[in-house]
């Protein structure tokens, strides 16, 4: 699958209504907790790719002031796969152990994590392992594993037009079930185009059109975005941006990649994938970004890429 799905998604979480999202994710922690914005974990390299930083991780603090705050660890893959619960297990120790929350005296954080796979069936929420007759020694991971495509997007619809949640969610619409036929995506055209944000209704248009390929109708979705109002976006030229003014270059690329996946929705052929990990160029860099709202296919890209 396509790594750019998960790019995407962490910027779609990130970027738009992210409050949203996190009740969401975890609703009943809302009751005792409130969010504080996105800890800077930059630092902490993720186990297995020390050239990625997870970049969604969320601060929440108690509301009644009796406990440290907690960083929640959110880790989107776009389908299921064996080795992701001990990975986020091992971010999570060494997070606590590497960016403590008061150094003097030291108090390290709780972590604790999500995992949200984009496609496949849902997943335990639990991780063991435990050694055949060895005293009955174990270790378990515990996250928040929700699946997309057991939440209903009709259900959402409702939730929205009742106004107890945010228009900010439709970007994730064609991951869930029910949003495969015209009448939901009727719905969704309806809904995305009352939001009175001019970012966010151009947003969740943008990244529902990079999920659209996981939808068992991307022709449906495709046919609905065709004409949206996604030539330009405040949120894409903000990454554009950054990708300028990044000191390591890795997390420009990144966004580039992301801005293509959510322009195209397909899978980036090797060839511009190689171009753009090896351009050093920022200058050259922001030119593809401002550009790619505009293109129709690779084709396009490669001619941009060549000029």
């Amino acid at each position: 699958m396509n790594t750019s799905y998960n790019e995407a998604a962490r910027y779609t979480a990130k970027q738009i209504v992210p409050e949203a999202f996190l009740r969401f994710l975890l609703p009943s922690v809302f009751l005792h907790w409130r969010w504080l914005g996105w800890d800077d974990s930059q630092t902490v390299s993720f186990p297995g790719d020390p050239e990625r930083r997870c970049d969604t991780v969320a601060k929440f603090e108690r509301i009644d002031g009796t406990r440290p705050p907690v960083l929640l660890v959110v880790e989107f893959e776009t389908e299921p796969g064996s080795d992701m619960a001990p990975r986020e297990g091992e971010y999570r120790l060494r997070l606590r152990r590497e960016s403590p929350f008061q150094t003097e005296p030291r108090v390290p954080y709780d972590v604790v994590g999500a995992i949200v796979y984009l496609t496949g069936p849902a997943q335990p929420a639990t991780w063991t392992m435990t050694p055949d007759d060895f005293a009955g020694l174990t270790m378990t991971i515990t996250a928040r594993v929700p699946c997309f495509r057991d939440e209903s997007a009709m259900a959402l619809f409702d939730a929205i037009t009742a106004g107890t949640t945010s228009r900010g969610l439709l970007a994730w619409v064609p991951l869930m079930s029910r949003s495969d036929t015209p009448t939901a995506i009727k719905r969704w055209v309806e809904l995305a185009l009352a939001e009175p944000n001019d970012r966010i209704r151009r947003d969740v248009g943008v990244f529902a059109n990079a999920f659209a390929p996981l939808n068992p109708r991307p022709d449906l979705w495709q046919a609905a975005l065709e004409g949206w109002q996604m030539k330009t976006s405040p949120f894409l030229d903000e990454i554009a941006r950054e990708a300028t003014q990044a000191n390591d270059g890795r997390r420009g690329r990144q966004m580039v990649m992301a801005m293509i996946s959510a322009r195209l929705g397909a899978s980036i052929p090797e060839d511009i994938r190689k171009r753009i990990t090896t351009e050093q160029d920022f200058d050259r860099m922001l030119q593809w970004s401002l550009a790619i709202p505009n293109l129709s296919s690779f084709d396009d890209l490669r001619t941009l890429m060549d000029t």
